[in-house]
């Protein structure tokens, strides 16, 4: 009888056993079925994603390489403008340089004749001032040899009437062409005493008063034509410093006219 018991109660467990078992089971299966629906659902979304987030990669893969094509045209386009402005550049350079190289060859030709006319100008200037400085003292000279002749002459006049008893070798001298013979020889005699009568002969004597005022007369105006002329004081001191100028300063400091 407790066998039996027995049995009957392990039948019993095991059924319970079994229909605890079966019903978790079929909950397992139901939820299994749920999570498998879940799955394939989630399954779907993702494929859905991820066929969206395909289709949007290769749109925009497309469009990348779309724009890609587009931009390595434009910069293809852009080195081929830039390499034939570099050429048509390198070409104007050139061109320009060339240029330059003539014009700077040609102005420095132009240069080098410019300051070579003004060098011969300048020579061609200082020739025709020579020139003219020669003709010009030539003129004068030839004026004044005139005058120094007529005051030589006076001088004659001046040194008969003054002193007396000219010897004969002073008159062939003067008579030989030394025109300044009577010059030279009233300088050389005439002193403090000689000087002091001048003035008293000038005053006295008419004749001699005009041969004297004569004398002073031509001799200025020999220094004022050589005033007037190229190199004038060289030519003043000339003639001052000669025998005529001498006798001029003689007279006019005889005569007070010098201080």
């Amino acid at each position: 009888r407790s066998s039996g018991d027995s049995l009957r109660q392990v039948a019993r467990e095991f059924e319970e056993t079994a229909g605890k078992t079966t019903a978790q089971v079929t909950t397992t299966a139901d939820q299994l079925k749920i999570g498998i629906r879940d799955l394939a659902a989630s399954s779907d979304r993702i494929s859905a994603q991820v066929r969206g987030a395909g289709e949007s990669l290769r749109r925009q893969s497309q469009e990348l390489a779309e724009a890609t094509e587009h931009s390595s045209a434009q910069l293809e386009s852009v080195f081929e403008m830039l390499r034939q402005k570099s050429n048509d550049l390198g070409l104007t350079g050139e061109r320009l340089s060339h240029h330059a190289g003539s014009l700077v060859q040609s102005f420095s030709r132009q240069a080098d004749d410019l300051v070579k006319a003004s060098r011969e100008a300048e020579q061609r200037a200082q020739e025709l001032e020579q020139q003219r400085n020669r003709v010009s003292v030539e003129n004068f000279l030839q004026g004044a040899a005139y005058l120094v002749e007529k005051l030589q002459s006076l001088s004659v006049d001046i040194s008969r009437i003054f002193q007396s008893g000219i010897d004969d070798k002073t008159w062939r001298e003067f008579h030989s062409g030394d025109q300044s013979v009577f010059l030279r020889k009233i300088l050389k005699n005439l002193d403090r005493n000689q000087i002091s009568a001048i003035r008293t002969r000038y005053e006295d004597d008419g004749q001699f008063r005009d041969y004297v005022n004569r004398y002073l007369a031509e001799f200025e105006t020999l220094l004022a034509k050589a005033r007037e002329a190229d190199r004038a004081d060289v030519l003043t001191g000339t003639f001052t410093s000669a025998e005529v100028g001498k006798l001029y300063l003689v007279l006019s400091r005889a005569l007070g006219r010098l201080e």
